[in-house]
């Protein structure tokens, strides 16, 4: 949201809401679909206007969209005509009661009042799926959780929801002594029921109580919920969900991965040194089923990590020999009074440490020296760029990194003023800064 947030909108509407008089906005719960009327058009200072071209609030005479409350976040679609195109990001109805204000961010054309127009409001089926399915299973949860406290005796726990497409957050007050394995518990149970798929009398009246008869028919449509984290804040014990097998297989995947990816570059590491006796590699086989596997994964790759960085802290000679005797390019120029030199080398086992120690070994000596080494590497691309001391008041490391940066320098370090530590996703961008730099220097010296 461009130059004002989203809550904003809100808040100057609620200033000016005594000025406005509508009518009721008719809610339509059977269709996806609808023609509608454009009542009024209010600009980001809650200020009448005829036209929209970017953001803006409209009044309809009906909707088909649910808004936004304090759990969830409202339903979204698109609404258009022949003129214009528009994505309806927020529904409110508390600002006045009973009238929906939707909050449009312009796709194409301008948005204006016109009678002749035939004006089109469509939901955004999918999006509104997913958020009503995690809106359902906040609830679900609600209510096997009241009901396993009542069934033992217990105080109800009270909790707030926030819910939107992509999950269900459940927040506790942290002294309602509510623990993880409680929640475990809970998850467990429902993921039976749901399993299942027998809504009986005997065994789920709690429910059948509290569900409409829309929520009864959807219910099982829910298929799973898995627990994405737990976080404690402040006073708070927050736990995040997911819902649905093909949402929670796709996170557990793309999780499983990039752990997977790191231990993947560890044992590559481990493999160059080629010793088993002194280490060895680290494999995982295990399927990411639950929560918990995936937290044995990421507590195993954790431990995996520690293992190997102290193993290079008390071998260094050993990693020092082994960097020693791979391969180096080497490229030198001399720009007027600038020697400058780039050698770079492909060796997974060369970190900063590493990289700093052999430009310092390279520049020991001498003026008007320009130094930079690379480790071209896809899994570890690595920049350090050094310069002598007589040329840190005439070159400015800060200004032309952040001249040539780009958006995938991971990391950059800065130490004093006459070396920069450049950490990339890939090694054509340190290569591409590499030749910008030269190319300045070259400019600057015509």
């Amino acid at each position: 949201m461009p130059q004002i947030e989203e809550k904003d909108w809100w808040k100057y509407l609620k200033t000016k809401k005594n000025n406005y008089h509508f009518p009721p906005t008719k809610i339509i719960t059977t269709k996806n679909q609808i023609n509608n009327k454009i009542l009024i058009l209010l600009d980001k200072k809650a200020e009448v206007v005829g036209q929209l071209s970017d953001y803006g609030l409209i009044v309809l005479d009906k909707t088909i969209l649910n808004s936004s409350d304090d759990k969830s976040i409202s339903e979204q679609g698109i609404i258009s005509s022949d003129f214009f195109k528009a994505r309806v990001i927020d529904v409110n109805n508390k600002i006045i009661n009973n009238v929906h204000f939707h909050l449009v961010k312009v796709i194409s054309g301008i948005i204006a009042i016109n009678p002749d127009h035939k004006i089109t409001l469509q939901a955004d089926e999918e999006f509104n799926k997913k958020l009503n399915a995690n809106i359902l299973a906040a609830k679900l949860f609600t209510l096997f959780l009241n009901h396993y406290y009542k069934v033992k005796r217990n105080p109800v726990i009270k909790n707030k929801n926030k819910i939107n497409d992509q999950q269900f957050q459940l927040r506790f007050r942290k002294k309602s002594n509510l623990t993880e394995d409680t929640i475990f518990e809970i998850r467990d149970l429902i993921n039976k029921f749901l399993f299942d798929r027998k809504l009986s009398e005997q065994k789920y009246q709690f429910l059948i109580d509290s569900l409409t008869k829309a929520e009864s028919k959807q219910i099982f449509k829910l298929e799973k919920i898995e627990i994405k984290s737990f976080v404690t804040n402040g006073i708070s014990f927050i736990v995040n969900f997911l819902v649905g097998k093909k949402n929670i297989d796709q996170y557990f995947l793309n999780v499983k991965k990039d752990l997977l990816g790191a231990i993947k570059v560890i044992n590559k590491k481990i493999k160059i040194i080629d010793n088993d006796q002194l280490i060895s590699q680290f494999y995982f086989d295990d399927e990411i089923k639950s929560f918990e596997d995936l937290t044995k994964l990421n507590a195993d790759y954790l431990k995996f990590k520690t293992y190997f960085s102290k193993f290079q802290n008390q071998n260094l000679e050993l990693i020092k020999t082994i960097v020693d005797q791979s391969v180096e390019t080497h490229y030198s120029e001399k720009i007027t009074d600038y020697e400058v030199v780039h050698i770079s080398f492909n060796n997974l086992l060369i970190d900063q440490g590493l990289l700093e120690l052999k430009a310092k070994e390279r520049l020991t000596n001498g003026n008007n020296k320009i130094l930079f080494l690379s480790n071209n590497n896809l899994d570890n691309s690595l920049l350090v760029w050094k310069i002598s001391p007589d040329l840190v008041n005439e070159i400015k490391l800060k200004p032309l990194v952040a001249k040539f940066s780009a958006s995938s320098f991971i990391k950059t370090n800065y130490q004093k003023n006459d070396t920069v530590f450049i950490e990339a996703n890939n090694y054509q961008v340190i290569n591409d800064f590499i030749q910008n730099i030269i190319k300045t220097l070259k400019t600057k010296n015509k």
